[in-house]
């Protein structure tokens, strides 16, 4: 809730993430967002006055926009395997994170800077603010953790029943896996045999070069918006993931992004 208007993150949902339905008229539309990335996906959603932030593990960011829904900055996460789900808590102590991987984040929702880690290694379900505390849910663990946010320390672990069977954890994205290929390169998106395309935003086509490199020569480009198949690698070299791609045209290796963008992708068969 935020004033007269109800807003819904819709997880099954792409390209339209956020939903807001005016509780007076009754009468909801999807959130356009500005500055975003192509297939915005998210699976947690926190809002005040005047902020929304969205978790997406798919780009390893919580994302800040206005509620207009203009994207003004990110949070960077470190890319890791999904264990668990994802929330958001936005209490009076900071904006609480639960990442996927089993890890608290502690964040100041002024200056988007991370205070405090909290290293619980097990699949999260949902972050609850009670009785001046953080509590922390792990539904397949069957244990509560409660944090002090005073010292962004676990002061409590309450068991809550028998241990639950791992099971496969819904995402917006389910064939979307971020991985890490090499320590100093970005976060990747791919493996071989999937499919991709050039992102449109912005309109700039992927060059194709005969190696992985820079420096190889150039074989053709790729446009926004066409697609290709990923047929070998990754490599890593000069600090960016490629992979060597084909479609009708062309055949050698082109780049996934780099720190700050993806460049390429993933087409969902």
């Amino acid at each position: 809730m935020n004033g007269s208007a109800l807003w819904i993150l819709s997880r099954t949902e792409i390209e339209t993430p956020v939903q807001v339905i005016d509780l007076n008229s009754k009468q909801g539309m999807a959130m356009p967002f500005h500055n975003a990335p192509e297939w915005l996906t998210a699976e947690a959603m926190a809002l005040n006055a005047n902020s929304l932030w969205l978790f997406s593990s798919a780009y390893g960011k919580i994302f800040r926009a206005s509620l207009d829904g203009r994207i003004n900055s990110a949070i960077d996460l470190e890319g890791n395997q999904p264990s668990g789900y994802a929330d958001l808590l936005l209490a009076p102590s900071g904006l609480w994170a639960a990442t996927p991987w089993g890890t608290i984040l502690k964040i100041d929702p002024m200056t988007n800077h991370i205070q405090a880690q909290i290293e619980l290694n097990i699949p999260l379900t949902n972050l609850i603010d009670a009785d001046g505390s953080i509590w922390v849910l792990s539904e397949q663990a069957a244990v509560l953790y409660r944090i002090d946010p005073a010292n962004n320390q676990v002061v409590a672990q309450i068991q809550t029943g028998s241990l639950l069977e791992p099971t496969i954890v819904p995402s917006p994205t389910p064939r979307v896996v971020i991985w890490k290929p090499c320590p100093n390169s970005p976060s990747s998106r791919l493996k071989v045999g999937d499919l991709a395309y050039v992102t449109k935003d912005p309109p700039i086509p992927n060059r194709v070069r005969k190696e992985p490199d820079r420096e190889a020569e150039i074989l053709g480009n790729i446009n926004p918006g066409a697609s290709m198949e990923i047929i070998e690698g990754p490599a890593c070299e000069n600090g960016w993931v490629w992979w060597k791609v084909k479609n009708a045209d062309l055949n050698g290796w082109t780049a996934e992004g780099d720190k700050e963008n993806y460049w390429l992708i993933p087409l969902f068969k």
